[in-house]
């Protein structure tokens, strides 16, 4: 078998030497000409209604260019199209009567630095009004859970019974069940519970957007 050059070698990184020595350039360390740093507020709360907000102190600030909510947008939304499930639903980029979950944003920030934009989001001032959370999946589908979307449509499962909070469902079966049961010698139940896996970055995550004069958005 002929020798390969790339498969099964050890092939250096063409990057290595760059991010070893830290030349290598990240999104972070870009600068633009005129360039605002954004930050959000986020919901402390994982179900709340939202009964006031107010960016008057925010807007106040020197540096700050702009803050915007739901409200500034006038209620425009974006279609999020599910074609597997066949479904579209609205999508608003802020909360604005409801916070859904913790970390959900309520307003972002532009400001000339990000120290600046990050005072201004803390500086932003919401009334909350905290309503019962669900915080477990199989709590969350219980039919008394309270429920997140008032616009859900309540699912009948196979055996009548009306869970919640329940976008989409999907039944697979592989073989036999039943007969795998009869047949297995021992059958083990129990429930497993695991801890959120996630990669590690590099560099966090960050993004750079540039508007030309003629409204072209470069990201």
């Amino acid at each position: 078998m002929t020798d390969t050059v790339v498969i099964g070698q050890r092939v250096p990184r063409i990057d290595a030497l760059e991010k070893v020595t830290g030349r290598a350039k990240y999104t972070s360390d870009l600068k633009l000409p005129g360039m605002l740093y954004g930050a959000f507020l986020r919901s402390p709360h994982a179900h709340a209604k939202i009964k006031r907000i107010d960016t008057s102190k925010a807007e106040a600030l020197p540096g700050v260019k702009a803050v915007l909510t739901q409200a500034k947008l006038a209620g425009k939304v974006a279609k999020l199209v599910d074609e597997a499930h066949g479904t579209v639903t609205d999508f608003k980029a802020f909360a604005d009567t409801k916070v859904k979950y913790q970390g959900e944003k309520i307003a972002a920030v532009a400001a000339t630095s990000r120290d600046i934009a990050e005072e201004a989001a803390r500086l932003i001032e919401v009334e909350y009004e905290v309503l019962p959370a669900v915080v477990d999946a199989r709590d969350a589908i219980r039919s008394d859970a309270p429920i997140i979307h008032e616009d859900e449509k309540p699912f009948v499962a196979a055996n009548g019974e009306t869970l919640r909070n329940i976008l989409h469902s999907t039944d697979r079966v592989e073989g036999n069940v039943a007969e795998g049961f009869a047949q297995s010698d021992y059958i083990f139940e129990d429930t497993y519970v695991i801890p959120r896996a996630h990669q590690s970055y590099i560099e966090p995550q960050v993004a750079i957007a540039e508007v030309a004069p003629d409204g072209k958005v470069t990201c």
